[in-house]
């Protein structure tokens, strides 16, 4: 930490994963994460692995890593395919993984592990940030500083977090649909359930702090009275 501060860098994030040991920084810091709906986030990545470069690095890099040089893919991967090297590597419940440092960390995890990864979010956060709802969280935006647009109550703005939840589903849908027949469709979205199913819970506990922290912050209350 000593390097950032004599860098006079203000801002800084972990790359993949926080230390396995906790986050415990050598001096005063101002901490925040951010979490999107698991299935969502899941599914935005296999998106951009299904693109031409993404589909490039994951056949090239991410799927020898897992499976063995000779099987190495030329084509973008099936999301049956995706889903599988997900639970195969290790990179199955993300935000769990990465909040303990077990990113690829040969074990399941359990209950043990999610209780854990919900402490760092309640005792290691000044605040935690729902993607979804990130048009609510200009107040606690301005906390850090950043010059960011004061938000406003109307219609427009309360409906923008399940206008956004109904697009994923709606493109979850669509993905489901080109996976192939109604069992590997089926069989497709049991997976990714299996995959996010702690996530799920951590992110259920995150939307919980998002709303406790917004009746904490006086502006908020002020635009959001129903948190209040």
């Amino acid at each position: 930490m000593k390097a950032f501060q004599e860098d006079r860098l203000t801002f800084i994030a972990p790359d993949v994963q926080l230390s396995p040991h906790g986050w415990q920084p050598e001096i005063q810091t101002f901490t925040f994460t951010a979490l999107r709906e698991p299935r969502a986030r899941t599914l935005a990545h296999f998106r951009a692995v299904s693109g031409a470069v993404g589909a490039e690095r994951f056949g090239a890099e991410l799927w020898p890593a897992t499976y063995g040089e000779a099987a190495r893919l030329d084509r973008a991967p099936t999301l049956a395919e995706f889903l599988g090297w997900v639970r195969d590597s290790r990179n199955d419940n993300f935000f769990v993984r990465f909040f303990l440092g077990l990113r690829e960390v040969d074990r399941p995890l359990d209950a043990a592990d999610l209780e854990a990864a919900q402490a760092v979010l309640r005792d290691q956060m000044n605040f935690v940030l729902i993607t979804e709802r990130w048009g609510e969280a200009g107040c606690l935006l301005r906390k850090l500083g950043w010059g960011v647009p004061a938000t406003t109550a109307g219609p427009e703005m309360a409906g923008k977090a399940e206008r956004a939840e109904a697009g994923e589903a709606a493109e979850a849908a669509r993905l489901f649909a080109e996976a192939g027949g109604t069992e590997e469709a089926a069989a497709a979205k049991a997976l990714l359930d299996e995959l996010t199913g702690l996530d799920g819970q951590l992110y259920a506990y995150a939307r919980t702090l998002f709303v406790q922290q917004l009746q904490r912050c006086t502006c908020c209350e002020a635009k959001w009275p129903q948190y209040a």
